[in-house]
């Protein structure tokens, strides 16, 4: 509900949300299960232009998610850090931390968030005017865009081949 009323641009009514189940989840044997909640409400701080705030949400999700070992969520947190330091200008720190999550996906084969953080990279690429850099992050990307494609094809194509003979055998009883 909290990501429902953020997305509709109600940020009082998602923080409201998300503070009353960071106070509800608080204790103990909860507290693995606040990750989602810090990540929106910083989500939610990015939104009102309060990068401060955002960065304490996002690291304190990270933690969380290090705890779990969740690494796809650890590595779109990472992003998110990494995004608030290149905006203030701090981009050798970005630039680590962009790689970090990069090293997480890539150990992982998290495909959609690799290709994500490859135009993460080829943008903070042409931000800084380096431009053959960001399109070989863009070609990157594209690439990892076909693969996921391939994949969902090849999926779908199992898929009917799965059904089309489970017709056969019903046909032949």
């Amino acid at each position: 509900l909290a990501n429902v009323y953020g997305e509709l641009g109600e940020i009082d009514s998602a923080l409201y949300i998300d503070n009353k189940m960071i106070s509800n989840l608080s204790k103990e044997k909860y507290k693995l299960l606040l990750s989602p909640f810090y990540n929106n409400k910083a989500l939610c701080y990015l939104f009102l232009k309060k990068s401060d705030s955002a960065l304490y949400y996002f690291r304190k999700s990270y933690e969380i998610d290090s705890l779990n070992s969740n690494q796809k969520n650890m590595g779109v947190n990472l992003l998110s850090i990494a995004d608030i330091y290149s905006e203030r200008g701090n981009d050798q720190l970005a630039f680590t931390i962009y790689q970090k999550a990069c090293g997480i996906f890539k150990k992982h084969h998290i495909k959609r968030e690799l290709k994500g953080y490859y135009e993460q990279i080829s943008n903070y690429y042409v931000i800084n005017n380096n431009y053959k850099s960001a399109m070989l992050y863009k070609d990157s990307a594209n690439f990892i865009a076909q693969e996921i494609d391939n994949i969902s094809l090849n999926t779908k194509i199992e898929l009917l081949q799965i059904e089309h003979e489970t017709k056969k055998k019903d046909n032949l009883i």
